[in-house]
């Protein structure tokens, strides 16, 4: 049987491999599509990223969360609770928050809209939750004076990390720190792709162009089908209550 050391090291290399290379992956996936002019699977592949960067969080800090599902805010709210717990700047809190809206749904059920400068957003997001994905615990007794001196220098090195220096902070077998330093990467141009935060491109300017995209759902558009529609494929429920009020607005004549 396996001996207390070896299940931890399984259980954080779990987290490594499934929550925090898979979520690179994402990453580079809604970078992908965003440059491909894919915009709904932008935000899908954005809230599976940071879901699994939060996911990685919560497991190496071994915080239950089972319970969590796709739910954004849920997570950050338990990673709130761990020794280093992740802060954002208030841009990336926006961008986090509307992607914790917008990101999760997959099927348009739901309209959505997307302004501003998304894929820097995701970019900078992304590099202030992933700087925490990594053992900053180690499992120590911060009791002793020199786990306390190793803790006290952990806190300080992620509170003087930017994201200006987002380059000079490495986490050790990254995904991404792996293709930045090959010479030859087949994963190095989605990554660099206007990237000002792991590259070298600069980032937007406020007077800049603004993107902006917005669709609607067709169960916006023709709220009449939704009895119909639910007989013939799953709705989760809370979508069909949402819409259910919405198409009893529009037969009262109040379109929202």
């Amino acid at each position: 049987m396996a001996d207390r050391r070896q299940i931890t090291m399984q259980i954080n290399n779990f987290a490594e491999r499934c929550f925090r290379d898979t979520a690179d992956g994402d990453y580079l996936t809604a970078r992908l599509a965003f440059c491909s002019g894919l915009v709904a699977q932008f935000l899908w592949s954005s809230q599976q990223a940071l879901e699994k960067y939060l996911k990685y969080i919560l497991l190496v800090n071994r915080v239950p969360a089972a319970a969590v599902g796709h739910d954004l805010l849920k997570a950050l709210d338990l990673a709130k609770t761990v020794r280093f717990p992740p802060t954002f700047t208030s841009n990336s809190m926006d961008f986090f928050r509307h992607i914790a809206k917008c990101g999760v749904d997959r099927y348009l059920e739901f309209s959505f809209d997307i302004v501003g400068w998304p894929l820097h957003e995701l970019d900078q997001t992304v590099w202030e939750l992933r700087r925490y994905c990594q053992i900053l615990h180690g499992g120590m007794d911060v009791s002793t004076e020199r786990e306390h001196l190793h803790y006290l220098h952990l806190q300080s090195m992620l509170a003087a990390s930017d994201v200006a220096k987002a380059r000079d902070f490495r986490i050790c077998q990254g995904r991404l720190e792996k293709i930045l330093d090959a010479p030859t990467h087949r994963s190095k141009s989605a990554l660099l792709w206007k990237n000002a935060v792991y590259g070298d491109s600069p980032a937007p300017t406020a007077d800049g162009d603004l993107f902006l995209e917005m669709v609607n759902s067709p169960l916006y558009l023709y709220p009449e089908m939704l009895d119909e529609l639910v007989g013939l494929i799953k709705i989760n429920p809370r979508s069909r209550e949402a819409w259910q009020q919405h198409r009893d607005s529009v037969r009262r004549g109040f379109t929202p």
